[in-house]
């Protein structure tokens, strides 16, 4: 029987540590299952895209790699560009790193980010998919559930 990662370690990991060990495995086969993907910003009529490295496992999930080079600079127009100015507010940092991952029709299932060595854990959603990065598997929460009994009836 092949053990977990949590079994490894004695203690239930963390979402955070979860999440760590999903980004490692994205960026392993990223070199061999990735490509780079011009993805539409706001409406198609803005003309705004966004350049990223996504990896398609063929394992059911798909993983967008972000990085402070391939995202777009934030825009501020108008009043939204006076606001801030006359508040002196700095625009949002842009992340080194940003990687999502999705899973079949579920959606966005985990986000982590990475700046100056830091991670951040914007979103993660436990369920059985963590069975595919060598996690212990996870019951879907039950919002999720309830979608997918109400799609089978």
């Amino acid at each position: 029987m092949k053990k977990s990662r949590e079994m490894e370690a004695g203690r239930p990991m963390t979402r955070l540590e979860r999440a760590r060990v999903v980004r490692e495995a994205v960026l392993a086969i990223s070199p061999t299952h990735g490509r780079w993907e011009e993805l539409q910003l706001g409406a198609a009529d803005q003309d705004r895209t966004n350049r990223v490295w996504t990896v398609d496992s063929g394992q059911g999930w798909t993983a967008l790699v972000d990085t402070r080079f391939t995202r777009p600079a934030p825009v501020l127009r108008g009043d939204d560009l006076h606001a801030s100015t006359v508040a002196g507010l700095k625009p949002p940092e842009t992340p080194d790193q940003c990687i999502d991952v999705y899973w079949g029709t579920v959606g966005k299932v985990v986000s982590i980010s990475r700046t100056d060595g830091v991670d951040r854990l914007i979103g993660f959603t436990a369920g059985p998919w963590e069975a595919a990065f060598g996690l212990t598997e996870q019951p879907w929460p039950p919002a999720i559930a309830r979608r997918f009994q109400k799609s089978a009836a």
